[in-house]
């Protein structure tokens, strides 16, 4: 089961990569991409980054500019319209990321260049103009340094205060609803602090991120009403975990790892409910980012 897992997974994978590739020159939206894989666009991205080593908004743009080589190459359209067909709005900025990625500008890359050389890219795949199947390489990274397990949860009651905007500024939203205890003498002696990260910030522009700084509370806790806080319910069931160790900066990598390699590794599927991050140990702990310890739960099911 394992292996049938992991091998549905790398199929759709595989449908996505190649979906893009026939798709560069288009706008490509994270619903429809996540649609092509049979995933919610809220799991896939992690499921993606997972796999194939890359984010969605990054291989993307790296095709996009083996293609556009492709174009010099072998081609007479000037160059601002390659540009334009590569999902650049200026010349300048087009340049930037071309001469970062190959190292000459597009003029030069024309004009002494015999050959196309290829990207640097975990997963191998790239941009060919040559139709036909292709095939990557699903990373493997997971099965030495994942350490996950399955767990049963029951349904966890939560207050949570909705943030929008960049992710790493829900402090804020956990200053707001860690007051909002405060001043209703709401009894948070046994509970938990978590956040939910609604969308992918590589494909959702900052200002329109969507997430939640939630703490858990005891069955009959009583909300006051018209205060700037939230309660609801996150479901209980079968959940991955794992434990990230250190700053924060580095957790997309380990939920990449979670969710794009173990889970499919153990025969599993995500389920429709919310991911989220419980902080077992942070700055209001201490001060060294290296020592913080956070938990990723992963809603699951076989599949």
């Amino acid at each position: 089961m394992r292996e049938d897992t992991e091998k549905i997974y790398s199929k759709r994978i595989l449908a996505v990569l190649d979906y893009i590739k026939e798709n560069l020159d288009c706008d490509l939206s994270l619903d429809e991409i996540a649609g092509v894989a049979f995933f919610s666009p809220f799991h896939f991205h992690r499921v993606f980054r997972g796999m194939v080593g890359e984010t969605l908004a990054s291989l993307i743009r790296r095709l996009r500019l083996e293609k556009a080589a492709h174009r010099l190459l072998k081609g007479v359209e000037p160059v601002m319209l390659i540009a334009m067909r590569s999902g650049y709005d200026s010349n300048q900025s087009f340049t930037r990321a071309f001469k970062s990625a190959f190292g000459e500008t597009p003029s030069d890359f024309r004009r002494y260049r015999k050959s196309i050389p290829l990207i640097q890219a975990p997963s191998g795949y790239h941009f060919m103009p040559e139709k036909g199947i292709q095939s990557f390489n699903p990373i493997r990274k997971g099965n030495v340094t994942m350490e996950g397990r399955i767990v049963e949860l029951e349904p966890m009651r939560i207050l949570s205060v909705k943030h929008r905007g960049a992710y790493f500024k829900i402090g804020e939203a956990f200053e707001k609803l860690s007051d909002i205890v405060t001043k209703n003498s709401i009894d948070i002696e046994k509970s938990q602090w978590l956040g939910i990260f609604w969308d992918d910030p590589e494909s959702v522009p900052e200002e329109e991120l969507r997430s939640e700084a939630c703490v858990t509370i005891e069955g009959d806790v009583e909300i006051p009403g018209g205060i700037e806080a939230e309660a609801g319910e996150i479901p209980g069931g079968q959940y991955a975990t794992t434990r990230h160790t250190g700053s924060y900066k580095g957790i997309g990598n380990t939920w990449g790892e979670l969710c794009g390699i173990w889970v499919p590794q153990n025969g599993y599927k995500p389920r429709e409910s919310a991911c989220f991050e419980i902080y077992v140990k942070g700055s209001e702990c201490t001060n060294d980012e290296s020592e913080y310890i956070t938990d990723l739960y992963e809603p699951i099911e076989p599949v």
